[in-house]
């Protein structure tokens, strides 16, 4: 039965309104740090909470209380922290969080409440896995979901008419890692003087784009905008830390100023601003075990045994003579950036080329 003009108006400002309650709910979700005017002031030793975790907080804090506003707590800021992977001491996090909040120091609870409660939190509902550290001076904090904590977020996004971040995440890696295996499959033969040049000239581009992005934020001091850039050039207090630290390079002591790159082991767009002039992240490479470390085709164990990708023909290992490994045991700064290496850049179970 065909509908009258009245009842297809009614139906089209159905339609309008639904659109508009849907995207006021994605803004909202989307736009979570909106509800933190003071993000800005969270210590840049330590990544801030993103949007997509504060989103993940919510949907933790709501299903442990479903009458809870979780949107502009204290709570909500310290779930996201935990869940960013950084190992925290709670008395550093409170104050990370009363400078978020805007508040003095001392006016936020233990954040470690909102996950160990007996009978609401969150590590008790099975939502998140606790992960403590202890270097025998004091104990820091960190927590991963469990399936039932990623199922309730995903319920929660889904409600908020959200992109799950979780199932976007590892969409993203799985095109990446699709990607890695379309790419044509390197030469065995050495590279080309002109090889070497597009690819010296295309490394180049990279670390001046990421030197202008820099130079184009404007919560930086000028003197922080410097370290970033000559950590981003491999140069600075970076490369000074690691040739202390190291001596020469990392595997072989080779002590050739020219041949040796001081290499991030989480790579920079990855780092936040304290990762990227951490000297724990970085390892001092000659230029050959720099280009398979930055490609992923090497990577090193907690206690410093190279790990050789099978994208590596044992005719190739034996060519570039990969068999050493670090000449120092990795501190636990360095082996938790080495976990991040091995998990999200080294090539594992490839091709051989």
């Amino acid at each position: 039965m065909a509908l009258t003009n009245a009842e297809k108006q009614k139906r089209w400002r159905e339609r309008r309104n639904a659109l508009a309650a849907n995207e006021a709910l994605r803004n909202r979700a989307v736009n979570a740090t909106q509800y933190y005017p003071h993000l800005s002031q969270w210590p840049t030793s330590a990544p801030a909470p993103t949007h997509d975790l504060l989103a993940q907080a919510y949907a933790l804090l709501r299903a442990a209380r479903p009458r809870a506003r979780p949107e502009a707590s204290h709570k909500a800021l310290g779930v996201a922290a935990y869940l960013s992977g950084h190992y925290w001491w709670p008395d550093d996090l409170a104050r990370a969080i009363d400078r978020a909040m805007g508040k003095q120091n001392g006016a936020a609870n233990d954040p470690r409440n909102v996950i160990t409660e007996r009978r609401t939190g969150l590590e008790r509902l099975g939502l998140v896995t606790l992960d403590r550290r202890s270097d025998g001076r004091r104990q820091t904090w960190s927590c991963k979901l469990t399936a039932k904590g990623e199922a309730v977020v995903a319920a929660y996004c889904a409600a908020q008419g959200i992109e799950n971040p979780i199932a976007a995440a590892r969409e993203r890696q799985a095109k990446a890692t699709a990607r890695a295996h379309e790419q044509d499959q390197p030469s065995l033969l050495p590279p080309t003087n002109e090889e070497v040049a597009v690819s010296d000239a295309a490394t180049g581009q990279r670390i001046e784009s990421d030197i202008a992005e820099i130079e184009r934020r404007h919560d930086l001091k000028p003197t922080e905008k410097e370290a970033l850039i000559q950590a981003r050039r491999g140069q600075g207090k970076f490369r000074q830390d690691l040739r202390e630290y190291w001596g020469g390079c990392a595997v072989v002591g080779c002590t050739a100023e020219s041949v040796l790159r001081a290499s991030h082991i989480k790579p920079w767009k990855k780092s936040c601003d304290a990762e990227r002039l951490d000297g724990a992240n970085g390892l001092l490479l000659s230029a050959n075990l720099d280009a398979l470390f930055n490609d992923g085709l090497i990577t090193f164990e907690d206690n410093g045994q190279m790990l050789v990708s099978d994208y590596l023909s044992q005719e190739n290992r034996v060519v570039l003579q990969l068999q050493g490994n670090l000449r120092k045991t990795p501190t636990p700064r360095q082996q938790t950036y080495l976990r991040f290496h091995r998990a999200n850049v080294f090539r594992e179970n490839r091709p051989e080329i």
